[in-house]
This record gives C-alpha cells, structure tokens and sequence, in this order.
C-alpha cells in the first residue's frame, strides 16, 4: 500500500515534466516521449501495474467482468507503449500514426476502467449487479475494438498514410488496414451501447431486486451498509480498529482455528 502510494505521488510530481517541456510537447504523442524528464513518467505507471499484478497473485481473483476491464486497460496500454517503441525505432514522423495512439492510450484504456467501475460499483449504486455474460461481451467489444482501431491506424501510419486520410489512396494494405481500424470503431460502438443498455436496465430496476450488501466480501466500511446505502448510510456502524474494519470483523467472528489461519 505504502509503495502504490509513493508511486501514485511520484507519477503526480514526474507529470508536471510535460508542463516543463516546452512547446514541443505537443509531438508527445508521436513521439515515444519528448524528453527524459517525460519519459520517466512510465517509471511509477510500471510500478503500480507491477504492485496489482503481485497482489492478484497472492490472493483468490474471480473472473469478474470488472477485472476483465482493467486487464484489458493494462493490455491496452502497453500495446500502446510498444508501439512508441517501435514509432522511436522506424522513425514516425506524425501521420496516421498518432490517430492510433490517440484510440489506444488515450481514449480506449480510461473508458475500459470507467466500464470496470460501472460493474463493479453497480451493487452498491443500485442494490444489484449487472449481466457477467453481457459484461463479457461489452468487454470483448470494447477491447477488442480499440485494440482494432489502434492496430490499423499505427499500420496506416507504418505505411505512409497522413493523419488526414482525405486524400490518402485507399488501395492495397491501405485499404487493409483502413477496413480494420474501420471494424474496431464498429466493435467500440456496440461495447458503449451494451455498456450503456445494462446501466439503464440497472437503473430501472433500482429498488425492485437486491443483491448481497458485500458481494466481494470487501474490506472496508462502504461494504458495511446496505447496497444501495439508506440516506443516513449507516443502521450500525462496525469498529473502526484498522484499514480493513471488515476483515477484522470476520476474523473476530470466526472459530479461533479458522481465525488464526486468516
């Protein structure tokens, strides 16, 4: 906790680089980075996934469609950091290239957690959680479009093409790559309408059906209450003795051997 913390401060300080960096960094996108300064920002991002990556290892992940999401965020991104890689390698000087790094750094990774927030908040937002097959689906959708959009525009951009394809000659791998970048918009468009579909359905039928007040068995006390919350929040609050006041409240209720193992 303590090193996600001094990580998420230090991406926080290493930002403000970018404000230092002149006008140039308006090619940032284009180029891998635009300077050092810039480029150490990876430094805290790698950390963090790293930090997730461990935690999932130790402890019991279920296939939540809300993990599904920031999978593909962690995915995404670093798809998109190859390809600066390769971009600062071959020597991509702008064009149709940085529409694709624009769909797969920029747009794809925030809208991919946004969808993780939505089902993962949604018992406590609404008092029921939303469709893991239809969660599934939006989440290929949406992943698998972006990923699509990106991989055909970084190719265009490979190939020469301007970042404004008017006058671009869609003929050969042009043509290839342009029906591909056309089908992940196409794969984008049906993830937001059944992202959004499934939150509309939730929200009709708040208050009609409840789920569990803590179907993750979490730790902290937004977990305590009901889901949705009442108006003043809380019936009884637990004990407060540590971060985790949930955890310890199972610890203290359980029989003292599978208490000790906790």
């Amino acid at each position: 906790m303590r090193a996600a913390r001094a990580a998420l401060t230090l991406f926080a300080l290493l930002s403000l680089g970018a404000w230092a960096a002149g006008r140039g960094v308006a090619d940032a996108l284009v180029l891998p980075t635009y300077s050092v300064l810039t480029s150490l920002v990876a430094v805290p991002v790698g950390l963090v996934v790293l930090l997730c990556l461990g935690t999932a290892a130790t402890g019991r992940p279920r296939l939540h469609p809300s993990l599904l999401f920031v999978t593909g965020f962690v995915l995404l991104t670093g798809f998109g950091a190859l390809q600066a890689v390769i971009a600062g390698i071959v020597g991509v000087d702008g064009q149709a290239w940085t529409t694709g790094h624009l769909h797969t750094v920029a747009f794809g990774p925030p809208i991919l957690l946004l969808a993780a927030g939505v089902y993962h908040w949604a018992p406590k937002l609404v008092g029921r959680e939303l469709s893991a097959p239809l969660g599934r689906a939006c989440f290929l959708a949406l992943f698998g479009g972006f990923l699509l959009m990106g991989l055909g525009s970084y190719l265009l951009g490979y190939d020469g093409a301007p970042a404004r394809l008017g006058d671009f000659p869609f003929t050969g791998n042009g043509s290839t790559f342009g029906g591909l970048a056309a089908l992940g918009a196409l794969l984008v468009v049906v993830g937001v309408l059944l992202l959004a579909s499934e939150a509309l359905r939730a929200g009709a039928a708040l208050g009609l059906s409840r789920t569990a007040d803590d179907p993750y068995e979490g730790q902290t006390l937004e977990w305590a209450t009901s889901s949705p919350p009442p108006p003043h929040s809380f019936d009884t609050v637990p004990e407060v003795r540590s971060a985790t006041p949930l955890l310890d409240l199972r610890r203290a209720e359980a029989p003292a051997g599978e208490a000790g193992r906790g």
